[in-house]
């Protein structure tokens, strides 16, 4: 089934560029979307640069919104947190939708 779900990241400290990679490479092969909300801006995980940029200006303990649309969204969230390591934690805040597939959802 489809779903989305919604994650608050807390940033201890910065990601080195390995797990930076580590985690676009995650992304990557994840058969749906991954999305960083910080700063009222949106932030596509697939694209590599914008990434890099994201993870590079944060401030340490800053807090990163994730939102994660496709299936098996709940083991994507864990991976996510894990390929951060130890510079992140995860909020028991999460929040899950499903969806129609071919519904269309704006995310504020």
């Amino acid at each position: 089934m489809y779903e989305i779900i919604s994650s608050d990241l807390k940033i201890n400290k910065k990601l080195p560029i390995t797990q930076i990679m580590a985690l676009y490479q995650t992304v990557r092969n994840y058969d749906g979307n991954v999305y960083f909300l910080s700063n009222h801006k949106v932030i596509d995980a697939a694209k590599l640069s914008k990434l890099v940029s994201l993870m590079l200006t944060l401030n340490e303990k800053s807090s990163i919104k994730v939102v994660i649309e496709g299936q098996k969204v709940q083991n994507m969230i864990n991976k996510v947190t894990n390929c951060c390591g130890t510079a992140a934690e995860k909020n028991q805040n999460n929040y899950k939708f499903y969806v129609n597939p071919t519904d269309t959802v704006q995310i504020l």
